[in-house]
């Protein structure tokens, strides 16, 4: 793991909030949330140009994707998904996975809004989630993906 992969992974706690990976991606959930369950698509090698991908790659992109929608969608109810690929801070291949809802929606008893619907997202901004709530979701995520 060369210093880029590690201070990115550190940065965003992949290896306590990932949720599902394959061979060339992983899926995790942020430490701050934009709107609730918003999460990291990540590439498992370092760089920082989509066009260096292999055909093999972009399937796994593709795949990890089904399963981020297909699962967020059954647990959170989402209205639409934003992708951002950004990388203006951090050099490695990743996508923001910024769930939107219209609506405000409860999870385990607590109600999240997403109060800049139906403007675009903004990066800033840091929800107040516990770390205790971001474990409870990514594991809901992983029993979904098993279901």
């Amino acid at each position: 793991m060369d210093k880029i992969e590690k201070e990115f992974r550190e940065k965003f706690n992949i290896d306590e909030l990932t949720i599902y990976e394959n061979d060339n991606w992983i899926w995790s959930l942020r430490p701050k949330q934009i709107t609730f369950g918003s999460s990291i698509l990540s590439f498992k090698k370092t760089t920082n140009e989509l066009s260096k991908l292999t055909v093999n790659e972009f399937m796994d992109l593709h795949d990890v994707i089904q399963v981020c929608e297909k699962t967020l969608k059954k647990v959170l109810g989402y209205s639409i998904i934003n992708y951002l690929m950004l990388m203006l801070v951090d050099k490695q291949l990743h996508y923001h996975v910024v769930p939107r809802y219209s609506e405000p929606i409860i999870y385990n008893g607590t109600k999240y809004e997403d109060k800049l619907w139906p403007n675009p997202p903004k990066m800033n901004v840091d929800m107040e989630v516990t770390e205790e709530e971001l474990l409870e979701l990514v594991k809901t995520l992983k029993i979904t993906i098993k279901e």
